[in-house]
């Protein structure tokens, strides 16, 4: 009994601690609370601002691609080179409002035209009350799966550490 008392009590801490470590540096943004809206009613505004942003970013990086020869071009500042990428999903779950539902988040996954590179882009675009949308930055979240930077509990931006 007492052995099983101890464990319980020690899988309580290490699951706290655990929550304390991934709420410091959640690996997305997250969204910003529902403001009083019922849950059925913050679910189904999510659901929507899901469906129009995963389409704004596919509808930009496809614009994008017809200026660059049919691929979407990237700069990377730290590897001070041009990606030439092709889109393979936009995380639709990842996508969330921030800034009182004035900025739209999206993760999304592209691989380098021609070679085994794989990238996951964090998009930005503003959202107006009329219900526009404007790509504000895009950044290089992870090349081959190592993030460049993660993101504390109230969505900053923060290094990596190693």
């Amino acid at each position: 009994m007492k052995r099983k008392a101890a464990f319980i009590t020690m899988s309580l801490i290490l699951s706290v601690w655990g929550l304390g470590i991934s709420g410091e540096h959640p690996e997305h943004p997250t969204s910003s609370a529902s403001n009083g809206q019922s849950t059925k009613d913050s679910a189904a505004q999510q659901k929507s601002n899901q469906d129009e942003f995963e389409k704004f970013v596919k509808e930009y990086i496809a614009s994008a691609a017809k200026n660059t020869g049919s691929v979407y071009k990237v700069h990377d500042d730290v590897l001070n080179k041009d990606w030439k990428l092709e889109l393979v999903k936009v995380h639709k779950n990842k996508i969330c409002m921030l800034n009182e539902g004035k900025t739209c988040f999206a993760c999304a996954d592209l691989k380098e035209v021609g070679g085994k590179n794989k990238l996951d882009l964090d998009f930005y675009a503003s959202h107006s009350p009329d219900g526009k949308m404007s790509m504000e930055k895009v950044l290089i979240h992870k090349v081959n799966g190592k993030p460049r930077f993660t993101y504390d509990s109230q969505n900053a931006m923060c290094p990596v550490k190693k």
